[in-house]
């Protein structure tokens, strides 16, 4: 009998530490809000992008390198670093923060790398921080999906998602399942 008990006490131990709360990280952009973050995001790309180009799908990566986790920022620089030959297409990314390029350039160098400088109207550096006063991200790597205009998906990158949320921002799918690949 006691045997049984100490067996049920370490199931059930056991199974409560195996349920991790993973809190959400996708979310749905709707009404005024579509075009209000997309206009913010104009802004902090200096309304470099064409208005033929804004029509498209465009995907923005906000990196407020200051204020997010070292391991979520790691995690960042070096996905930037291993795909700044080949960037995708119709993606941007801005690097936040409160301070100049030598104070953005130290995290680079951190990670033994520089920021990119073949990414001219696709790379944007928000050394006033706005992308913060605009309300855009939250102490994380956020990525917005537009098109016509208009945002309607956010991810805010938390550590449990960053690495397939990053993989997904440069290359277009997720890794799901154990290898699985979803295009998206």
């Amino acid at each position: 009998m006691k045997q049984n008990i100490c067996s049920l006490l370490l199931l059930t131990m056991f199974a409560c530490q195996g349920r991790q709360t993973v809190e959400q990280s996708d979310f749905t952009v709707t009404g005024e809000a579509q075009q209000t973050v997309f206009q913010s995001l104009m802004s902090l790309t200096l309304n470099n992008i064409p208005d033929s180009t804004r029509k498209d799908s465009l995907v923005f990566l906000i990196l407020p390198v200051q204020k997010i986790c070292p391991g979520c920022r790691m995690k960042t620089i070096d996905s930037l670093d291993k795909h700044k030959k080949h960037f995708p297409n119709n993606h941007y990314m801005i690097i936040s923060a409160q301070g100049g390029f030598k104070t953005i350039s130290t995290f680079f160098w951190e990670r033994k790398t520089e920021i990119p400088n073949n990414l001219s109207g696709r790379l944007f550096l928000d050394s006033t921080d706005q992308a913060n006063q605009f309300d855009l991200y939250d102490k994380k790597p956020t990525i917005y999906y537009s098109y016509q205009g208009k945002v309607y998906r956010k991810v805010s990158a938390i550590p449990q998602t960053v690495k397939q949320d990053l993989q997904e921002y440069f290359s277009g799918y997720r890794t799901i399942n154990e290898g699985a690949l979803t295009k998206k």
